[in-house]
């Protein structure tokens, strides 16, 4: 709560202090007035997305190799009959086989813990490739939970699973308790709504395999959560929020979400350039365009309501 009123408050002192800046007579107002207002960045959408959707499809072919059904491009060092079960499992990977374009090609290395043969804690490793976008790159995500579904499967990972700065964890390495606390991330509530998403620090996909849980080409992922994602340069320093709500992936489209509800929050404070204070809410349409679609936009992005504005998922 206290993040939200703060959040809000500054968005006032903002308008009021652009309000003063516009009455104020000089040369270049028109430049500086282009240089306050801004479309909301969708960067951490495409890195949330290029991250997640890699990550869930990394654990549908891991959960399918251990059980004795790799398809051609993965292999696995064991299969699971008995638990619990250590198993590493590599993927080879192209535009071809990944569910999302990352335009090279490379391995994405499994190293997993089945607790039994519904649940296992994974952590993946990107080899010669990277996942999330060119100023958020992903190198690896460490043990996060899976759990088999009656329809597919679902991941949970939080911020702090991403770019561990001692490298990857690895599952079989962590203890009892830690193992523990691991699988019950499995639990966490989230909402189809992005603002009540908010404060959670996870990230939640539900893999549907449409039916065939050892063909991934057909699969369909629906992404909720939020994270945080912070810049820093000379003079400077950004902080994005990022919540999402029933976002949904298909095979049919790649390059945007089909379906679903972002929300976007930033404040930017520069020694150099007008401070951002910004919110937008933002939807996807199952238009294949590569384009998402400005809601409502206050503070810095309050030119951008009804806008559509690039995504383009298949672009680092």
């Amino acid at each position: 709560m206290y993040r939200m009123i703060t959040f809000h408050r500054a968005q006032t002192l903002l308008l009021a202090a652009v309000l003063l800046f516009v009455l104020l007579p000089g040369c270049g107002a028109k430049e500086k007035f282009d240089d306050i207002f801004h479309d909301p960045d969708t960067e951490p959408i495409k890195a949330t997305l290029r991250t997640t959707i890699p990550l869930a499809y990394a654990a549908s072919v891991a959960m399918a190799s251990v059980k004795g059904t790799p398809p051609p491009n993965a292999r696995t060092t064991t299969t699971c009959s008995t638990f619990p079960c250590v198993a590493i499992v590599t993927i080879d990977v192209n535009d071809q086989t990944l569910p999302i374009k990352f335009g090279s090609s490379g391995n994405m290395v499994v190293a997993g813990l089945w607790t039994s043969a519904q649940n296992a804690i994974l952590t993946v490793s990107f080899v010669d490739i990277y996942a999330g976008s060119s100023r958020f790159r992903v190198h690896d995500v460490s043990t996060f939970p899976v759990t088999i579904t009656p329809t597919g499967l679902d991941i949970v990972y939080t911020n702090v699973d991403v770019n561990v700065s001692t490298g990857p964890v690895y599952p079989q390495n962590l203890s009892a308790e830690a193992t523990q606390t691991v699988l019950s991330r499995s639990n966490t509530q989230f909402s189809d709504e992005p603002s009540v998403n908010i404060g959670l620090d996870a990230w939640i996909v539900e893999v549907d395999h449409a039916g065939t849980p050892s063909q991934f080409s057909d699969d369909t992922y629906t992404i909720a959560g939020a994270g945080e994602y912070a810049a820093t340069g000379t003079g400077s320093a950004a902080v994005m929020q990022l919540a999402m709500g029933k976002t949904l992936m298909t095979p049919a489209c790649t390059s945007n979400a089909v379906g679903g509800a972002a929300l976007i929050n930033e404040i930017d404070v520069s020694s150099s350039q007008f401070p951002t204070v910004a919110t937008a809410a933002l939807t996807f349409y199952p238009t294949c365009d590569g384009m998402a679609k400005v809601l409502l936009a206050t503070g810095n992005y309050v030119l951008s309501n009804g806008k559509s504005i690039p995504l383009q998922l298949n672009i680092p």
